[in-house]
Formats: C-alpha cells, sequence, structure tokens
C-alpha cells in the first residue's frame, strides 16, 4: 500500500534491463478496479490497501518475446472473496496448461479454462444455470472475455493461423503458446 502503479511498473523494467531484456510490449499494472480494465496502461494509480494488483508483463530478450499475468493482493492479503475468485482463476489456468501437448489442439486449453471458471462462477453463485447450458451461450463472458492462450515467439503474438482450414491447429513439439 502507498505505491503507485507506476512505481511497481518502473521495478519490472529495472529487472528486465539488470538481466539485458527489454519489455516486449509496455507493461500493465492495475490496482483496485484498474485490474479489470483489459490492456490498461495508464499505471497512475495509488496502490490502495486491501486492492489486488494485476501485472501482465514481458520481457524480450534475444529477439523472443515472454508474456506473463499475475495477481496478488496489494497488502499481501487476499480477503476471503479474492482468494475465492484467485483459486478459482488459478484451478482455470491449471486445467488450461494440463492440455497443451503435443497432439492435443489449440482450443483445447480455451474450452478446459472455460469449463472450470463457468463451474467456479456458478459454485460462487455469480453466474445460474446449468454449466454447459451457459458454456453454450457464452454466459461466461462478462467475467471473462478473451481467449485462452496465444502463439509466442518472435513477437508477444507471433505469427500463424490457429486453425489449419476448418480445424484448429494440432499442438507439434516445440511450439510456444
Amino acid at each position: 500500500p502507498g505505491l503507485m502503479e507506476y512505481q511497481l511498473e518502473s521495478e519490472i523494467l529495472n529487472t528486465f534491463l539488470r538481466h539485458g531484456a527489454g519489455w516486449a510490449y509496455p507493461s500493465i499494472v492495475g490496482g483496485g478496479d484498474n485490474s479489470c480494465i483489459l490492456h490498461y496502461t495508464d499505471n497512475n494509480a495509488p496502490l490502495a490497501d486491501g486492492d489486488v494488483v494485476l501485472i501482465d508483463a514481458g520481457a524480450e530478450l534475444d529477439g523472443y518475446a515472454s508474456d506473463i499475468t499475475r495477481t496478488f493482493p496489494v497488502n499481501g492479503r487476499f480477503s476471503g472473496e479474492q482468494r475465492a475468485l484467485y483459486e478459482l482463476v488459478l484451478a482455470a489456468q491449471k486445467a488450461a496448461i494440463a492440455t497443451v501437448q503435443p497432439g492435443r489442439h489449440f482450443n483445447e486449453p480455451h474450452d478446459a479454462a472455460v469449463r472450470v471458471l463457468t463451474e467456479g462462477l456458478i459454485d460462487l453463485g455469480l453466474l445460474q444455470g446449468e454449466a454447459e447450458d451457459l458454456i453454450q451461450a457464452e454466459g461466461y463472458k462478462p467475467f471473462y472475455m478473451h481467449r485462452t492462450g496465444h502463439w509466442l515467439g518472435m513477437d508477444v503474438h507471433d505469427v500463424g493461423h490457429y486453425k489449419s482450414g476448418e480445424d484448429w491447429r494440432i499442438f507439434e513439439p516445440g511450439m510456444v503458446t
């Protein structure tokens, strides 16, 4: 508490530079309500006690980009509601990662994350209905409006189609998402 978003951003950039890297894209550091703004880059608000902060940052080194997103409580302690949502998102991330294997298709991580998120949002009382119906109707979208993952390599959103014709691309050894 008491730091500004840009002060945390400067620590991230400092770490990149100390290790010979630069940034792959402007870092996103959003506290409180700003953590809910997709691609927020003002990074000029105070980080308040009781809020969470979201960091979306990536370094570029030797021509290759990285991209991570992390969320944590500004004061080091989640409230009960914050912890429940954090644990739900973490479970969705783990489910998605478990599907990234050679021979599986690009959309499987998204499908896995959406299922876990939808079921969790029902359990938390934030969505009502049957999981399958909500998934088909994209009822989760007010909470999760984008896709899971993208190609990563020489650029943060590297080149390459996600589909081959009508079919999702199959992961092959050496692909990075």
